[in-house]
């Protein structure tokens, strides 16, 4: 090591601290001196650990070991190199996942002139704030795909009930075709009889009278399977609606997961394992639109939880959703798609179980989202 983390540039002692090591890490360094953190905040414990590098303390040979243990890998690679080679590999590895060992690198490893680490740290400083501005435009696309999916989802309802009806007047059609059929075989059938009577004249005004029929009755057939091709030819334009539906939703849940991804970053990881936030505890959601199940089951499995529903109908059953309530951790309950009943029973079974429940005013994605990424940040701290 060529300097120790007290002989550092004061400029780099916040940032260290900050983007090299989590919060659950530094955490777990103030525990190992027997400190009290229950009541410090994230900005309290921040500020211990650079104050402590300020000085030779054990508290900082502690941060300084596990920076080292951190970066080994790293360090065994550039912890070498001269400063020039040093410049062309930062540039070569400065994003989100090298950032924290190239902090440390820089500031402990290698030996640079002033102005090189006053260019240093202007990055590491400006890609703070990109990362916010990042994140900002994440959450502008994903409630615009929120709504896009509302809007076709919309669609999808309305074509598929155009092709129900659809297919309710065809069968009508068919069923009054075949009676119309059935009535001119039997009007045939009964114009052959009367022409083999020998009573000419009543066969003639029978025949004449029952020709008209025959003729309207063909008439209303030929409007009738003229109604049937049109119907033909709408339904093969709705089927190909329907497919152009489909195609659209599929590439929305395309959209979808990509914005999703987007907020897998490294801080979001639990400090005790590989899971995400939630840490595989179980969360029930309650009520909602049904149709955004799968991506509400992708939020909570994403985040590292365990995904149960309950469509909010109870049915006179109330053991289903008691029974739901009792084994999960948590508790998401949207009121404005939902019944009265089963928002009554979230609460006052969750106050009786002390169990945390969030009764939210909007079922929407980017609702469950939010509240989901609450409790993960909740339980990462």
């Amino acid at each position: 090591m060529q300097k120790r983390i007290w002989e550092i540039e004061a400029m780099f002692r916040c940032p260290i601290i900050g983007f090299c090591l989590t919060v659950s890490e530094q955490k777990q360094i103030i525990k190992k001196t027997h400190q009290k953190i229950k009541k410090l905040s994230d900005f309290d414990i921040h500020e211990i650990l650079v104050k402590a590098i300020n000085d030779n303390s054990p508290l900082a040979k502690r941060v300084e070991k596990a920076l080292d243990h951190k970066f080994k890998r790293e360090i065994a690679e550039w912890g070498g190199c001269s400063p020039e080679e040093w410049q062309d590999i930062f540039d070569s590895h400065y994003d989100h996942e090298n950032l924290g060992a190239l902090i440390w690198i820089s500031a402990a490893y290698i030996i640079l002139q002033e102005d090189i680490l006053v260019k240093l740290y202007g990055k590491i400083h400006t890609f703070s704030h990109n990362k916010f501005h990042q994140q900002q435009d994440i959450l502008k696309n994903l409630s615009y795909v929120e709504k896009r999916y509302d809007g076709l989802q919309e669609k999808y309802l309305t074509v598929r009930n155009q092709l129900e009806n659809e297919r309710k007047e065809r069968r009508i059609l068919r069923e009054e075709n075949d009676i119309q059929k059935q009535k001119l075989i039997t009007l045939s059938a009964e114009i052959e009889q009367l022409q083999e009577s020998n009573h000419r004249k009543k066969v003639n005004y029978f025949d004449e009278s029952l020709q008209k029929q025959i003729q309207k009755l063909e008439q209303k057939l030929k409007s009738q399977n003229e109604v049937i091709e049109r119907l033909k030819v709408e339904r093969n334009q709705l089927n190909q609606n329907f497919i152009g539906q489909n195609k659209l939703l599929e590439n929305m849940q395309g959209e979808f997961d990509k914005i999703l991804a987007a907020f897998k970053t490294d801080d979001s990881r639990c400090g005790q394992c590989d899971q995400y936030n939630l840490c595989e505890r179980k969360v029930l959601i309650v009520g909602g639109i049904c149709k955004l199940r799968t991506f509400y089951e992708q939020l909570v499995k994403q985040m590292g939880g365990k995904f149960e529903y309950h469509d909010g109908r109870l049915d006179n059953n109330n053991n289903a959703l008691t029974n739901q309530i009792g084994r999960s951790d948590i508790v998401i309950c949207p009121v404005d798609i939902n019944s009265h009943a089963a928002c009554l029973q979230v609460k006052q079974h969750c106050k009786k179980l002390s169990k945390p429940y969030f009764m939210l005013h909007n079922s929407g994605v980017s609702s469950v989202y939010k509240t989901l990424q609450e409790l993960a940040r909740a339980e990462t701290n």
